[in-house]
């Protein structure tokens, strides 16, 4: 997609410019700082902005910091070896300060782009691409429940019937004492983990619900298979509606991709 590509460029400029420009320019702030060489400090501020939803991963967090502090060693070296003087240097610098500015130009305007989608546009799509949703193997529309406990496992699979399913899942997940692995989802045979699910899937009716499937020590699964489709079945609307919405959503995000572009090369002087 055409404006994808600047919004995962960004991603590694932003990394670059956190690394080399808030790193080693020092800093006068009140942020606890987590990490330091030279003069050059890397505040718990920055270290969020970067972590983002990762924050609270300590592997994640440990890694980036072993990273900033290799970069800066890197950098001090490279400052001392001239190479921040060179014109190759300036030229690569200049050229990932415009990267950085489209990257972020196009993350302000398409990053949480979002139209009025009406279900009948999305019916429309449907049907007018019905080919595009053709399967390429065997898939199951399911609900995969997973116990870290077998006699929870077990207990739930008494209690739980076609018509109770939901709400006795709910219960477990309040009570955290399971885990929704897949929710009435279309699901391809080759991403059903762990593969021994699927042998018990494969064999399973449309609404029925599976014996507890013993994995490794107390880890256990339940499923709830809704429908089986065929390679190149086209799965009824219902089934992958959200599937549509993604697909129809991304093409008319692209559209606006493309619009914004041409209001572009007519607001600006271009030569060849």
């Amino acid at each position: 997609m055409f404006y994808l590509k600047h919004l995962r460029l960004i991603n590694k400029l932003i990394i670059l410019f956190i690394f080399v420009f808030c790193g080693c320019a020092e800093k006068k702030t009140e942020n606890k700082v987590v990490a330091q060489v030279n003069d050059s400090k890397l505040t718990e501020e920055e270290l969020e902005l970067f972590l983002g939803n990762n924050k609270n991963k300590n592997n994640t967090r440990e890694e980036f910091i072993r990273d900033w502090i290799e970069t800066e060693v890197l950098y001090l070296e490279a400052k001392e070896q001239g190479i921040t003087d060179l014109n190759e240097y300036k030229t690569y610098l200049q050229n990932s300060q415009k990267e950085l500015a489209v990257g972020l130009l196009i993350k302000r305007n398409f990053e949480n782009y979002t139209e009025n989608i009406q279900e009948s546009d999305l019916i429309r799509y449907y049907n007018k691409n019905k080919l595009d949703f053709k399967l390429s193997c065997d898939s199951y529309l399911i609900s995969l429940i997973k116990f870290n406990n077998i006699t929870e496992a077990e207990n739930f699979r008494l209690k739980v019937d076609e018509t109770n399913w939901k709400s006795v899942v709910a219960e477990k997940i309040r009570l955290k004492k399971a885990t929704i692995i897949v929710d009435d989802k279309m699901i391809e045979e080759y991403n059903i983990f762990p593969s021994i699910i699927k042998n018990y899937i494969e064999g399973m009716n449309e609404n029925e619900i599976s014996v507890v499937i013993k994995v490794s020590g107390n880890e256990a699964y339940i499923a709830k298979l809704y429908k089986k489709y065929f390679a190149n079945d086209i799965p009824e609307f219902k089934d992958i509606r959200n599937t549509v919405e993604f697909r129809y959503s991304n093409e008319r995000k692209q559209l606006a991709y493309k619009s914004f572009l041409t209001d572009l090369y007519s607001k600006y002087e271009i030569t060849k």
